[in-house]
């Protein structure tokens, strides 16, 4: 940066971010009083709508900058002046249907948002009794592995004014220096979703806990029990849970919650903290993840904006959301949970996130309205089988962030949808970083330009135009660095540790993107590439890498694209540019398709500068994305990336581009030089390979003279100190060859056709007479840098001859302890199949034997009891004859009896007996009366 730039740019360092009514009362020329500073602060009815601020009250912000129709002038809710967990009740308090509106969805579970309130409550009333309070400034690190669990934990650190950090789970990881992040950031307490870490990890935790004095290590359980879900991941989860539960010093929020049930909970006294919460990017180009400061306004007053945008007027209506990715980053927490809650959508909050085999399913199953994704999500759809490819009959928005998205991308991505049920979706573009809450520039149109979009209410934008040395509006139509301002404006700063610095322009701070962008006709913003994206070779050519990234990946076939420096230590000691390529297909007319896109961007187009022509160009299957779904520049400078190898050849005529040749090659450091062939000669072949003759005959010679021409060419480059082919130099020798296989080429041609040769002949004496003036000149002013190329190659052979030899040494000790150790282990893994197997076999056996004896048992308790129930039945019929018997007998002694008594009594009167007329049934009870 010029130094008249750094005239024009204060450091926002020594002017920190102002409060909005100071902002606007700066901006008015008045005073700025602490009641004025109240009442904007002051915090709305929880059932109540919000009235409208009043003009005094509002939000100072910069001009809109687009050229278009200005939108309306909008008004802030004052709910937004006050804690983000506050905010999201009153904003969803208004009404009985909002409270009893479905917030959240987790497989089985749902939670109205009077449920999820409730929830928050539970985890503040446990963070109350542990101290993880703004009274303690406590910082709750949560390693979130996406789930409602985590969701809970965050609005209820907010709620007792603690302090907030979201990191992935690989940051648990012995590998990652999680120490040092702690120290850094401040982090006094863990909070870890049991998915996201083992014993093992968690006693690595607790020993850091140990080390750095921190205050409480939680975990939650995170419930998966679903018929959805993978039954063996349901018992690993489960089992890994118990043995968590076995680990001594940890803490487990399930026990929390019944211990501290109705615990007073410690609200915060703070409206505002410019580090509620502390994301984290997804990475640079270096691989490093930084720490991104933001307040609960800068949460607030994003998804106000977004409201107040009428983009989204939709989602207020009950819109379904799918939530892709970990609460650890802006676009995964800010973009798919806070602003979601703040229009009062439901969200669907998947455990482990794209991770859970329910995923794709998820899509149609909860009838997905919205969704918030990366063009990365597309790729990985577009290869999966028919069977597993979502069903997008429900959507209706698709919001693309954390990439680029070209034209040509939006119309795959959409063509793709609606192939697999979508109808009438509307993509939504949003461009933004984490240092200003997510995205402050959306697209919505359906537009045939790389058109980024127009920027939300209360963003800002400045261009810096590097020639000029000045900064500008967006109507002025420049081209140059991006600068943004918004009232989500990250402050930088955690506690005293500044982690970057924000630019001061007309005492507004903002924010440098590196981006290098330029402002269409209509005012929309078009994005070039990354300004920090360059590197410089020996000659001081400035390769513009995410120009050249952006240009060539806009081309229609190409999927995407980097450019990253390649340092040649062998030969040229140069820089050398090399162009990674992934097209759309991996199919035989790949090449052609890398050379058409650069052919237009640097010859039919001339939209990029001739020397910012990468040398080399790999085309390789797939592009590493980091897990934001941005081209992961880490990964491929690191070799992450294979394919097949291209030399980069320019063809000019006049010392103009015409044309470019992609050449195969096998070897990284061949065609370094970029060495060119002069098309008038190439052409003459063209023209010969065309005629009537034998094309076998010119062919071979055609070949001949070519690899002569290579070889005299490579001499050259030899003598600039910029060696071809090692082994091959320009001398008479050489040059004698050459014409004396001229010569018996002519030989072959005469009776073919004289003026192809005199044409051979002539051009060749012309690049004779140009070569040797060439040389001449190397000579006189590039000699001294021969010899001392020369000495550099023979002290490198020496040091590389000794370190190969070390090398193969090592090598060959390794190979053969692998070797060894291979051997092992498959004597092991053999002797383990054989053991396992036979103790399957007894097993079998044994089963078997214990089936054989348990069923000849059955049989015998069966036959046991059959024979018991025979005999029981033949002595009851026994019991039942001799009841039988005995009542007979009874009955003819009663008979018996009764006719003697009978007989005896009518002797008595002097009558005779008679029998009464009706058959004896029984024995009759005498009449007692009569017996009286």
């Amino acid at each position: 940066m010029s130094a008249k730039k750094n005239d024009n740019i204060k450091k926002a360092a020594k002017a920190p971010v102002k409060a909005p009514v100071k902002a606007a009362a700066k901006a008015s020329g008045k005073t700025t009083t602490k009641t004025a500073v109240k009442a904007a602060t002051k915090k709305a009815p929880v059932k109540k709508a919000a009235k409208p601020a009043t003009s005094s009250a509002r939000r100072a912000r910069p001009a809109t900058s687009s050229a278009r129709r200005q939108e309306p002038e909008y008004v802030i809710s004052k709910a937004a002046y006050q804690r983000s967990w506050k905010y999201i009740v009153d904003i969803n308090s208004a009404s009985k249907e909002r409270l009893d509106r479905v917030a959240l969805i987790d497989m089985e579970r749902t939670y109205t948002y009077r449920q999820m309130f409730r929830n928050w409550e539970k985890y503040a009333e446990v963070f109350s009794a542990l101290g993880i309070t703004e009274a303690n400034h406590s910082r709750l690190a949560i390693f979130d592995c996406s789930c409602i669990e985590s969701s809970f934990a965050v609005y209820a650190a907010n709620m007792t004014g603690s302090s907030i950090a979201g990191f992935t789970p690989a940051y648990l990881s012995e590998k990652f220096p999680l120490a040092k992040a702690i120290k850094e950031e401040g982090i006094t307490d863990l909070f870890i979703n049991d998915l996201a870490v083992n014993k093992r990890l968690l006693i690595h935790a607790l020993k850091i806990k140990a080390e750095l004095g921190l205050r409480n290590v939680i975990v939650v359980k995170v419930p998966i029990d679903s018929n959805k879900m993978d039954p063996g991941l349901v018992n690993f989860s489960n089992s890994n849970y118990k043995e968590l539960k076995t680990v001594e010093g940890a803490l487990f929020m399930d026990d929390l919650i019944e211990k501290y049930e109705g615990t007073p909970i410690s609200y915060s006294k703070k409206t505002n903290d410019p580090s509620s919460f502390v994301f984290h990017t997804s990475g640079t180009t270096k691989g490093i993840s930084k720490p991104a400061p933001l307040s609960d306004e800068a949460l607030n007053l994003a998804s106000e904006n977004m409201k107040k945008s009428r983009k989204f007027v939709a989602f207020e209506k009950g819109c379904v959301t799918l939530c892709t990715m970990v609460a650890t980053s802006v676009y995964g927490f800010v973009n798919q949970l806070h602003e979601p809650l703040a229009f009062g959508c439901s969200v669907v909050l998947l455990p482990m996130a794209n991770q859970n085999p329910f995923f794709v399913k998820s899509i149609s199953h909860y009838k997905i309205n919205a969704m918030f994704v990366t063009p990365f999500y597309f790729e990985a759809w577009s290869k999966l089988p028919k069977d597993f490819i979502p069903d997008f009959s429900s959507v209706n928005a698709v919001i693309i962030g954390g990439a680029y998205l070209s034209a040509e991308a939006r119309k795959r991505y959409n063509k793709f949808m609606e192939d697999n049920g979508a109808k009438d979706v509307k993509f939504v573009n949003g461009y933004g970083m984490s240092e200003t809450c997510g995205a402050c520039i959306i697209q919505t149109e359906e537009v045939d330009n790389d058109s980024i979009g127009f920027p939300l209410p209360g963003v800002d934008l400045k261009i810096y135009d590097e020639i000029d040395e000045k900064f500008y509006s967006v109507k002025d139509k420049h081209t140059g660095v991006l600068y943004i301002h918004s009232d989500s404006l990250s402050s930088g700063k955690i506690d005293d540790n500044e982690f970057f610095k924000l630019d001061e322009i007309d005492g507004v701070p903002y924010i440098c993107t590196n981006d290098v962008v330029s402002v269409n006709k209509d005012g929309s913003i078009s994005c070039q590439g990354r300004a920090n994206r360059y590197f410089v070779n020996n000659d001081g050519i400035k390769f513009n890498a995410g120009i050249i990234e952006n240009l060539v990946a806009s081309e229609e076939g190409i999927e995407a694209c980097a450019m990253t420096p390649w340092y040649d230590k062998l030969l040229t000691h140069d820089t050398v540019p090399v162009l990674y390529v992934q097209p759309v297909s991996n199919d035989k007319n790949a090449a052609e398709i890398v050379k058409n896109a650069l052919v237009n961007v640097f010859i039919k187009k001339g939209t990029a500068k001739e020397s910012n022509l990468p040398m080399q160009c790999v085309i390789a299957p797939q592009i590493p994305h980091n897990r934001n779904g941005k081209v992961d520049i880490y990964r491929i400078t690191n070799g992450g990336v294979e394919g097949d190898r291209y030399i980069i050849r320019p063809v000019r005529v006049k010392n103009d581009l015409k044309d470019i040749v992609l050449e195969l090659t096998q070897n990284a450091e061949e065609g370094i030089t970029n060495g060119e062939v002069p098309v008038e000669l190439s052409n003459v072949w063209d023209d010969i390979r065309e005629s009537t003759m034998d094309k076998t005959v010119l062919n071979q010679a055609a070949n001949q003279y070519n690899a002569r021409l290579m070889s005299l060419f490579a001499g050259a480059h030899m003598m600039q100190g910029l060696p071809g082919i090692p082994g091959l130099s320009l001398d008479p020798a050489t040059i004698g060859q050459f014409v004396s296989m001229l010569q018996n080429a002519q030989n072959q041609f005469i009776s073919f056709s004289s003026q192809y040769i005199q044409y051979v002949v002539s051009e060749y004496n012309n690049w004779v007479l140009q070569t040797n003036k060439y040389i001449q000149d190397v000579n006189n002013y590039q000699v001294h840098q021969y010899s001392k190329f020369v000495q550099d190659v023979q002290k490198y052979e020496v040091d590389m001859t000794e370190y190969l030899k070390n090398l193969w040494q090592q090598q060959a000790e390794q190979a053969q302890k692998l070797q060894k150790q291979q051997a092992e282990y498959i004597q092991k893994v053999q002797e383990y199949q054989v053991a396992q197997y036979q103790k399957f076999t007894q097993d079998a056996q044994a089963y078997l034997k214990q089936w054989s004896d348990y069923a000849q048992k059955v049989q015998e308790y069966q036959a046991a009891q059959c024979q018991k129930f025979v005999q029981d039945y033949q002595k009851y019929q026994a019991q039942v004859a001799d009841y039988a018997k005995k009542v007979q007998e009874q009955q003819a002694q009663d008979i018996q009896k009764f006719l003697q008594s009978f007989q005896g009594q009518l002797s008595q009167h002097g009558q005779q007996p008679q029998l009464p007329p009706m058959a004896y049934m029984g024995p009759v009870a005498p009449d007692q009366s009569a017996q009286k």
